[in-house]
């Protein structure tokens, strides 16, 4: 929430969306584009480290907004305002001055791709997506943007198959409150210290614009997970709710379904036989057979129950469901009789259950 001076009280979504024609909308978008511009390079730059810490609040402020946004609408309905507003996921489906392309939701994806270095922003994107992808037509239109060229389609692909496979651990740094500061458009923290290669607190004066909470580390929260878990967990939450739409759907692509085919006929192959890619499903197998190694001792790898009880689901969903059940079982009958393996494994018990 925010409070400008001697302003009442107002929502991120009040600010985005009636500042779209102003600077606001525009600045956070064109900080989102440009960050995909500079940050595809892989290279060091001036001031790399201050576009990632601003490319993370934009994120933030645009996923606080969706997240009021049926709550916000909805107390301007129930207040009479003649304040006439358009959806804030609709907005974001406008031409992008920059590219001349309705790409904002693109640019926003691509920043699953920086996981290995960047997960708090990774985290945020799929937030941004599991919501604006519960309208049909947003999700049409996410299809159309993934699999546009191929390029693109391996990219984005790719980024989710790099978090589900991803074991990374870094406690260094640590889950903090950070404030943007209305005069001067800088961040601080609230409650902890800034790591060395963040910019310095700012004095405890200024009246403060947004507050976000920002998880910056692989650093285990009250559940018990660290960073890379809640990415995977919310990744197969994103794949749970996209596979329910009309094919082809996001999960379709992101599980390696040929989208331009009829997805009933599709045949799953090993990553690399035929020049078949690795995909979400691969990477949703391969964890599941690890958890299986983890309940017999095996310490290489460890998951949390609730990542593997969505895992199970999102199978469970394809071999479900009458256009993937087909190819979806084939394939688990060829991965070493994967449903005899796991019956086997039955009851779960213990701290791996």
């Amino acid at each position: 929430m925010i409070r400008a001076r001697g302003q009442p009280l107002l929502s991120p979504l009040a600010v985005c969306q009636t500042g779209l024609e102003g600077l606001l909308a525009q600045r956070v978008l064109y900080i989102i584009h440009e960050g995909c511009q500079l940050l595809d390079s892989y290279s060091s730059f001036p001031a790399k480290e201050m576009l990632e810490s601003c490319t993370l609040l934009c994120l933030q402020l645009i996923q606080k907004a969706l997240n009021l946004q049926q709550r916000f609408l909805g107390l301007l309905t129930s207040a009479g305002s003649n304040l006439l507003l358009t959806g804030l996921s609709k907005l974001l489906l406008d031409i992008n001055p920059r590219s001349g392309q309705p790409d904002n939701l693109l640019n926003i994806t691509k920043y699953v791709t920086y996981n290995s270095w960047l997960p708090e922003h990774t985290l945020c994107a799929v937030g941004i997506l599991q919501v604006v992808t519960t309208s049909p037509s947003i999700h049409k239109h996410l299809v159309g943007l993934f699999t546009s060229t191929p390029s693109i389609s391996v990219l984005i692909r790719h980024g989710f198959v790099e978090c589900l496979d991803s074991e990374q651990d870094d406690p260094m740094l640590r889950r903090h409150r950070v404030v943007l500061f209305l005069e001067t458009g800088e961040a601080t923290l609230e409650g902890g210290q800034y790591p060395s290669s963040r910019p310095s607190p700012l004095p405890p004066t200024h009246t403060s614009l947004f507050t976000f909470t920002v998880l910056y580390s692989d650093e285990e929260d009250e559940d018990g997970f660290g960073i890379h878990c809640h990415i995977k967990e919310a990744i197969l939450k994103f794949l749970q709710q996209s596979v329910s739409h009309s094919a082809p759907n996001v999960a379709h692509y992101l599980l390696g379904f040929d989208t331009k085919k009829d997805i009933k006929k599709m045949v799953f192959q090993q990553p690399g036989v035929q020049e078949f890619p690795r995909t979400c499903l691969h990477s949703i197998i391969n964890m599941l057979d690890n958890s299986i190694g983890a309940r017999s001792g095996d310490l290489r790898h460890s998951f949390k129950p609730r990542v593997i009880e969505k895992a199970y689901r999102m199978l469970y969903s394809l071999s479900a469901d009458t256009r993937t059940y087909e190819p979806v079982l084939r394939f688990l009958r060829s991965c070493n009789d994967f449903l005899v393996r796991h019956l086997a494994c039955l009851p779960f018990s213990g701290t791996n259950r």
